[in-house]
């Protein structure tokens, strides 16, 4: 069955209402996170998720998930961008330390133009990158892959990551241009829960009512 799920009648509504409302005001502020009327309408059909959106989202999974980190995009930026010296601060901020952790999640904004994910599993000892639009392993997806196994290693003083496997997950593929970080969220959502990564296309569509239920409900309190 979908981990997805529908919404009632009422709940329904009040997405429907905030996504029409011709107001930018606050919809809400919370573990520095603010968002807008503006933010939230990107998750009206067929628009591009923002990256408020998705770290939103990424909080939500880890707040509802024991043993798991989910950062926002701008980890992965920093750690490609800088080394392990970029983002050497980020699991001290969490407040937690690698080895008492099952998974990291990490979304990745490759070109402002296109969202993937990489699943750090230190339980299974993967490092899985995953694509809804993908054409195979290549030469960027490896380097991701390689640049998550490296932080794993600085991050826990090389005690872990060395022997992890470096895998290409499949997933289900987008069929248009602009759901990517909808399915982004939705790989998050199925590998937090260890289910295989099976949705479909209706699943996206719900998925967009699902995450603005809980940014209206505040789910991070």
């Amino acid at each position: 069955g979908s981990l997805v799920p529908e919404l009632n009648e009422k709940d329904d509504d009040q997405v429907q209402k905030a996504l029409a409302s011709r107001e930018n005001t606050q919809l809400m502020n919370r573990d520095n996170i603010e968002i807008t009327v503006r933010d939230f309408k990107t998750l009206a059909p067929r628009r591009w998720l923002n990256d408020t959106i998705i770290e939103f989202f990424m909080k939500y999974i880890e707040k509802s998930t024991p043993n798991t980190v989910a950062f926002n995009s701008f980890f992965y930026t920093n750690l490609s961008e800088r080394g392990y010296q970029g983002v050497r601060r980020w699991m001290k901020r969490k407040k937690t330390q690698i080895d008492k952790l099952d998974k990291i999640f990490t979304p990745i904004n490759l070109n402002q133009s296109h969202w993937a994910l990489g699943i750090i599993d230190l339980k299974k000892k993967t490092i899985g990158y995953v694509d809804s639009l993908s054409n195979g392993p290549n030469a960027m997806s490896f380097a991701i892959l390689t640049d998550l196994q490296k932080y794993v290693m600085e991050e826990s003083k090389h005690t872990i990551g060395e022997d992890f496997d470096l895998i290409h997950l499949d997933c289900p593929q987008q069929p248009n241009g602009y759901d990517c970080g909808i399915y982004v969220c939705m790989n998050t959502l199925y590998g937090s829960a260890d289910a295989p990564l099976d949705f479909d296309y209706k699943d996206a569509i719900r998925m967009r009512r699902f995450i603005a239920h809980l940014i209206l409900t505040d789910a991070l309190k």
